[in-house]
């Protein structure tokens, strides 16, 4: 008889929580969006987990941030997600279900997806840049996720840009945050949603040609450093904003341009620049395969 091992898999985002139920292909057999924002951290999981009635093997989660080794989540992340600063979600959960668990960040799950079954399938050696509220990544090649010493690999927000005089995080002018900051500054206080400054951009308003030019500038000089430093064979873009083909083929020609300028003329044509192929799925395929992994090892 043949026992088919079904997962769960959680991706906790500053807004929303996604909770998908698979096979153990990965196919999503069910999907639940919740809102992350709750009165307490406990009052978060104990909401997670009403959700989790069906016989799993275990529980894949991703959520951004900075973790321990054995789950604790070490930085205050952006949105309600801030709330679990502290907390160890593994530890949470296992007490409620009885599951094994595993925790990954978010955008290293994305990578892992992207890697295996994505746009970077058949790849050696792999980027994945995420635009959201902040700014998220992961390296990978054959051997897997390089985490660093100290799990801070792929924290990209923290690039360093001199600006205004002052040394900044560049991941704060390349993120939709940064985006919509830049916008109001320019005298739109009460402009609250990029929709409208995309919208402005194709209308061609001077202010959002500006502010769409420096974020897709900043976003430049981010995966020009990235290549600098890991030299991928392809930078895969994920974020909401990665299903506009006009923001990747954008970022492809800005690619293009800075990096025959700045490096070399024949540099460009040796990394592919592309949007992730799962989008919203991404981050719940890769914890779901994270988890996988590890009861696979531990079996």
């Amino acid at each position: 008889m043949i026992i088919m091992k079904n997962y769960y898999s959680i991706d906790i985002g500053g807004t929303y929580t996604k909770i998908a139920y698979l096979d153990e292909d990965g196919q999503i057999l069910q999907l639940e969006k919740i809102k992350t924002a709750s009165p307490s951290a406990d009052a978060f999981y104990d909401k997670v987990t009403a959700f989790l009635t069906h016989k799993a093997y275990g529980i894949g989660i991703c959520a951004p941030g900075i973790f321990r080794n054995d789950g604790m989540i070490l930085s205050a992340s952006s949105g309600n997600a801030s709330l679990l600063y502290q907390t160890n979600p593994i530890l949470e959960l296992q007490k409620r279900t009885g599951l094994a668990a595993s925790l990954l960040n978010d955008a290293k799950a994305c990578g892992l997806c992207e890697f295996y079954r994505g746009a970077a399938k058949g790849k050696k050696r792999a980027a994945v840049y995420v635009i959201g509220t902040g700014i998220g990544g992961c390296l990978i090649d054959e051997n897997g996720i390089h985490t660093g010493a100290n799990g801070f690999s792929g924290e990209f927000s923290y690039m360093p840009i001199y600006h205004q005089g002052a040394i900044a995080q560049l991941g704060n002018e390349a993120s939709m945050t940064g985006l919509l900051r830049y916008y109001q500054s320019l005298g739109h206080p009460e402009v609250d949603d990029t929709h409208i400054i995309t919208r402005r951009y194709f209308q061609k308003e001077a202010d959002a040609q500006k502010a769409i030019d420096h974020w897709l500038e900043a976003i430049t000089m981010q995966l020009i450093t990235i290549h600098s430093v890991y030299d991928p064979q392809i930078i895969c873009i994920g974020g909401a904003i990665s299903a506009q083909a006009w923001v990747i083929e954008a970022l492809r020609e800005r690619y293009r341009q800075m990096a025959r300028s700045f490096i070399s003329p024949t540099l460009p044509d040796q990394t592919i620049i592309t949007a992730c192929a799962y989008q919203g799925e991404a981050n719940l395929i890769g914890a779901f395969l994270h988890m996988r992994k590890e009861s696979e090892e531990t079996a």
